[in-house]
């Protein structure tokens, strides 16, 4: 299967953005981690 975005990929997966860590790091912009679990 060939899709054509990463966004595609995700399906109805929940992502959490990690606010805390990009102020901790002092970082700018977002990381959203994907939660996979059963």
């Amino acid at each position: 299967m060939i899709l054509p975005s990463v966004i595609d990929a995700i399906g109805d997966t929940p992502l959490v953005s990690l606010d805390r860590v990009v102020a901790e790091l002092g970082l700018s912009g977002r990381i959203l981690a994907k939660l996979d679990y059963l």
